[in-house]
């Protein structure tokens, strides 16, 4: 029997190309061949394409890092640290009033307290270190008035009631006038406002607040009042 393979392999091509095998397998050649050449020519190593997009890239993007201007970029930094820098210092800040006034309004350690033992204290803060020993304070005492007795007092001598920078007003008690509270008080010539309330008060200051604020009951003691800086001060 002769074999005719010619016809054999054009009977073949002919099944495989109605069934469209033919097709895939042209497709997945040129498919490979058309990535072989695009890579080639665009991703190779040093294609022309590659070499040419590398060149345009540095023509057309070149940043100069010197001239760069960050100010638009420090700012917002600087910014963002303030905002932080400022939760903490509110937060932190409304926890030093609240333990600050806690402390101002918290009870003394004695409901009354005579006109005389005031003055010693502020003699006391004023000649910590004694070089006030001899000298003397400014005085004033005025209870020419009904319901009430002003006081003014300075730590330094030859002051005017006007000038001192304590003064205080004493409404009498009904049933002893020589005794009473606080109803005004003037710290550094000057009534009180909230920004000092808030901001606090120190030492002396702080102890005449607690007496204004706490409605400790003043005994107006006045002739037991020093007016010298004594050594035991």
């Amino acid at each position: 029997m002769t074999m005719d393979l010619n016809k054999l392999v054009n009977n073949a091509l002919v099944e495989m190309t109605e069934a469209g095998y033919v097709q895939q397998v042209v497709k997945k050649a040129l498919e490979k061949t058309v990535s072989s050449v695009v890579d080639d020519l665009i991703g190779g190593y040093r294609s022309d394409f590659k070499t040419s997009l590398e060149n345009h890239v540095k023509a057309n993007l070149n940043v100069d890092m010197d001239r760069l201007n960050l100010t638009g970029y420090n700012v917002l930094l600087l910014n963002t640290v303030q905002e932080i820098l400022d939760d903490q210092i509110q937060t932190q800040g409304i926890e030093r009033v609240k333990e600050e006034l806690t402390q101002m309004f918290s009870p003394m350690e004695k409901k009354e307290w005579k006109l005389s033992e005031i003055i010693e204290k502020m003699k006391n803060k004023e000649n910590e270190d004694h070089e006030k020993d001899g000298e003397s304070i400014s005085f004033h005492y005025d209870d020419s008035f009904s319901l009430g007795i002003h006081v003014y007092f300075d730590p330094e001598s030859d002051k005017e009631k006007y000038e001192c920078e304590y003064s205080f007003y004493i409404s009498r008690d009904e049933r002893n006038k020589n005794m009473g509270r606080l109803t005004t008080l003037r710290i550094g010539n000057k009534e009180l406002t909230n920004k000092q309330v808030l901001n606090g008060f120190y030492n002396f200051d702080k102890f005449l607040f607690q007496l204004y604020a706490t409605g400790a009951t003043i005994i107006a003691d006045h002739d037991y009042v020093e007016e010298n800086y004594g050594y035991d001060d």
